[in-house]
This record gives structure tokens, C-alpha cells and sequence, in this order.
């Protein structure tokens, strides 16, 4: 508390989506989805192409990806 600062409390990660998903319009699980790709990319997009997939498997994302060895790529 150095010159008189208020040390900002941090908010729960699920607060901080709801307030990302009211701010820019989009559901919360799409947001959490962009915060997946933030923190960790290859597993992040792996999660947006298989929410995107009717029956939720990995299979459409590495499809659409056009990747075969998946050993390397996560």
C-alpha cells in the first residue's frame, strides 16, 4: 500500500465472464470458450471447434484443422 493505493480485490473468474458476455454481447459460454484460447491456444481451439460440432466430439476439430499425428499438436 504504497502512496495511499486501495489494492483492487480480484473477481471470480465466473463473474468476470458474465461481465465480458453482458459488455460485448455474446453468451458466457462463448467467452469462456475466447478465454480457453487465451490461456492455453491449442487446447482453446480445440474447444471452439468441438462446441461448434452437433454431436460435441473432437473429431470436426481435427478435421477441420486438416491434422493427422495429434501427438504434437497439444
Amino acid at each position: 500500500m504504497l502512496f495511499g493505493k486501495k489494492k483492487k480485490k480480484e473477481q471470480p473468474r465466473r463473474d468476470i465472464y458474465e461481465e465480458l458476455s453482458k459488455k460485448w454481447g455474446l453468451p458466457k459460454e462463448v467467452v469462456e470458450n475466447i478465454g480457453y484460447v487465451y490461456a492455453s491456444p491449442g487446447k482453446g481451439l480445440i474447444k471452439i471447434l468441438k462446441s461448434v460440432d452437433p454431436e460435441n466430439t473432437e473429431k470436426y476439430a481435427w478435421k477441420a484443422l486438416d491434422v493427422e499425428d495429434r501427438g504434437d499438436y497439444i
